[in-house]
């Protein structure tokens, strides 16, 4: 926008030295229309831009050489597309330094100017060849104005290099008079209309000026800016901005830079908050030897949603303009986002290179305290020590921070390249953190009432950041400790472009076994990829950690390789796909004792009734070997090849895991191979080579099983009836025995 400003300026004072020129060229003509053509034919062959001046040209003499136009037009250089056009516009020449060959310029008067100025790149503008000195040499021009008024002007700006666009609307402006080392006053006002960004308003400004040609220099005095808007038309985002200053001196060759008591206030929108901004500088000298100022005072305030109060102030200025320095600039910082609240201060000293634009924050440190009553341990205190560099010219930022509070320690080192497109490296390392005390907990669930509940409504995941993301580097931590799952040797590979963040080769330590893998979030489809094997992990921790389940024990492989999409967790479930696949060994199944739950099978195999037992935790069924996989689509997962193995049974089944609603639903089929000697083994051993189903389904929280008896083939009931019978027949056979005996003792009289 600056420097639009200054192209607007000495675009308006080129057109009209360029009348001015012309207007010389007619002084000595008498009939200035009969040069019509040849003016047009000079700024064609001098500019390359086509003049088109409607209706007469009016000249007066005395007691000033003036022109008067009508509606005049200009075009761009080597175009037909328009660059300015006014309604009417005067322009004297005073007449007697015109006689001492001076041209200079009594007073200006253009009203209706419309002016178009277009940048397609960074350092060129449809207006640099007004900008450039004419190729005539000579003396310069030198003017004496009496006063410039410019009225109902309009400027379109369009800067495709920036995406910045926009107009300024009803540009009025008027000044005494302005000559070399002369102060004047001036007056200038305008409407804003732009559209990158959306911004709608009204700028006042008054001024005294003056200014030395030969030394470069502009003081603006007693200075009143008033802006006032909204974005985007609406009223609840409307800006206000006053800016006031005894003086403001600026040399351009030396740039040498004085104020003397400037203040600054603005009031607007920022986000969906509010924001205030309070500056005063008493007084400040910089140039080229030199650098001093008194404290720099001010205060930033947000309101709305959040709340953030933070003073400032910067004393100690010295150096120069090339190497310029500040003892300490101090921040004091408040804020609170609901029941969070930060408070502390920011300290560091400053030094910088103006004219390379460079700055430096070689030693900021800073004392922070977090409260959050819903933070486990309350409160936080973070102590920071950080270097911070950056060069404008370059597009550079880079930088050092490190921190240790509780038990952790953190350093990092990063840099940014090139604002416009950054790309960042970072490197991070922790030796040991716990985000379980710093994590809000979980909000308890609402009681239940009678009727249908309303689903809870998450917040949808936004991911757009990552589609501007250039980043590579890496985050190591020692020990890490988060929503009760805890790793150690903890190594990721970070590397981001284009809206894809990968994390390849990821590799960890945790629960007496490794992890090695890759993940993948692509922003630009909302879809989420996990490719991992743990090895040699001990299950039963891991699971009670990571699902709160104590469902299974032993130790083995377990390999995920997953994918979903979705904006939230409900949607990530539905759609979750891949295979996950486990091999156990040396374990145990918890919630049921299978081989105890069978023996006592009897009345039960009889009645053909199923046995329904909720998991019992202090039940275990051990295995030697455990195996199974199983394959998700949409959500549900489904398994066909489940195989345990223990001394007396051999365990097989199908079933599915509904993900959406964390629920199983699981038939195994169990056969007794073998039996222990002792209480229980003998009607054990009657089961043996015999499939009992047992159905195992319910939320994962809350399990059942269910041995189905009654599903029990009928050679296991046969098997029964004969056991039941033998012992009575085998009691029938010795009493006939018996009396067969007796009845061949009488026969023969024995």
């Amino acid at each position: 926008m600056q420097k639009f400003v200054r192209i607007a300026v000495i675009s308006l004072l080129s057109i009209a030295v360029l009348f001015g020129a012309l207007l010389a060229y007619l002084a000595f003509g008498f009939d200035a229309n009969q040069f019509k053509t040849q003016i047009v034919q000079l700024v064609k062959d001098k500019k390359q831009r086509t003049l088109v001046i409607d209706g007469d040209i009016k000249l007066s003499v005395f007691p000033s050489l003036g022109v008067d136009l009508g509606k005049t037009s200009l075009s761009a250089q080597n175009s037909s597309a328009n660059f300015a056009t006014l309604k009417s516009a005067h322009i004297s020449l005073a007449l007697l330094p015109l006689l001492r060959k001076e041209v200079l310029l009594d007073s200006i008067a253009i009203d209706g100017l419309d002016l178009t100025l277009e940048r397609q790149h960074e350092d060129s503008s449809n207006a640099d060849d007004l900008l450039n000195k004419d190729e005539s040499s000579g003396d310069p021009v030198k003017f004496d104005i009496k006063g410039i008024a410019l009225t109902g002007a309009s400027i379109h700006i369009k800067d495709t290099a920036n995406n910045f666009s926009g107009s300024l609307n009803k540009l009025d402006f008027s000044s005494g008079r302005i000559a070399d080392k002369v102060a004047t006053e001036l007056k200038f006002s305008t409407e804003l209309d732009f559209q990158q960004p959306a911004l709608q308003g009204k700028i006042t400004v008054q001024s005294g000026l003056s200014f030395d040609l030969a030394a470069g220099t502009w003081e603006a005095k007693n200075l009143d800016l008033f802006a006032k808007g909204s974005l985007n038309k609406d009223a609840a985002k409307a800006f206000d901005v006053v800016a006031k200053a005894s003086s403001i001196k600026f040399n351009s060759k030396d740039l040498a830079l004085a104020a003397d008591n400037l203040a600054l206030a603005a009031k607007g929108p920022l986000g969906q908050d509010s924001a205030e901004l309070n500056l005063e500088i008493p007084k400040l000298a910089v140039d080229q030897q030199n650098a001093s100022g008194d404290t720099i005072k001010g205060n930033f305030k947000l309101s709305g949603t959040k709340s953030m109060d933070i003073g400032y102030q910067m004393s100690g200025v010295s150096g120069s303009a090339k190497t310029l320095s500040i003892t300490k600039l101090l921040l004091d910082i408040n804020g609170k986002d609901g029941s969070r609240s930060i408070a502390g201060k920011l300290q560091t000293s400053v030094n910088a290179q103006p004219e390379q634009r460079y700055f430096s924050l070689p030693d900021l440190r800073a004392d922070l305290q977090i409260d959050d009553p819903a933070m486990p341990q309350k409160m936080l205190k973070l102590p920071v020590k950080a270097t911070l560099m950056a060069d404008l010219k370059k597009k550079t930022l880079s930088g050092t921070l490190n921190t240790q509070f509780d038990e952790s320690t953190i350093k990092a080192d990063f840099a940014v390249d090139q604002f416009d497109h950054p790309s960042t490296q970072l490197e991070l390392a922790i030796d040991k953190l716990n985000l379980d005390r710093y994590l809000s907990a979980a909000s308890p669930a609402a009681p239940h009432t009678a009727g249908v509940q309303a689903p809870a409504v998450e917040k949808p995941m936004d991911l757009s950041a990552l589609k501007k993301l250039q980043l590579k580097g890496s985050v190591q931590i020692g020990q890490l400790q988060v929503k009760k799952l805890k790793l150690s040797e903890l190594a990721l590979p970070l590397k981001a472009s284009e809206g894809v963040l990968s994390i390849a080769p990821l590799s960890a330590k945790l629960y007496q076994g490794t992890l090695a893998g890759s993940a993948t979030v692509n922003a630009n489809s909302n879809s989420f990829s996990l490719r991992t094997t743990l090895t040699d992990v001990n299950v039963n921790p891991l699971l009670k950690d990571a699902l709160d389940h104590d469902i299974l024990e032993g130790r083995g492989k377990l390999i995920l390789n997953l994918t979903t999409t979705g904006k939230s967790t409900p949607a990530m479930k539905q759609a979750l796909d891949g295979d996950i696949s486990i091999e156990l060994h040396d374990g145990a199944v918890k919630g049921i004792n299978l081989a105890k739950s069978l023996r006592d099978f009897k009345s039960k195999i009889l009645n053909k009734s199923d046995q329904q037992q909720a998991a019992n935790a202090s039940e275990k069924t051990d295995f030697s070997s455990f195996s199974a996989s199983m394959h998700f689509h949409d959500g549900i997962g489904k398994s066909d090849d489940l195989s345990l193995k223990s001394p007396f049974l051999r365990v097989g089944g199908t079933g599915t895991l509904n993900v959406v609603n964390s629920s199983l639903d699981y038939l195994a089929n169990v056969v007794v191979v073998n039996t222990a000697a002792g209480q229980g083994g003998a009607d054990l051993g009657q089961l043996k080579n015999i499939t009992v189903p047992v159905r195992i389904n319910g939320p994962l929280t809350a399990l059942g099983y269910q041995i189905q008896w009654s599903a029990i083939a009928t050679g296991a009931l046969k098997s029964v009836i004969e056991d039941k019978a033998k012992p009575v027949l085998e009691q029938k056979k010795e009493e006939l025995k018996g009396k067969l005996q007796d009845r061949l003792k009488g026969l023969f009289g024995h």
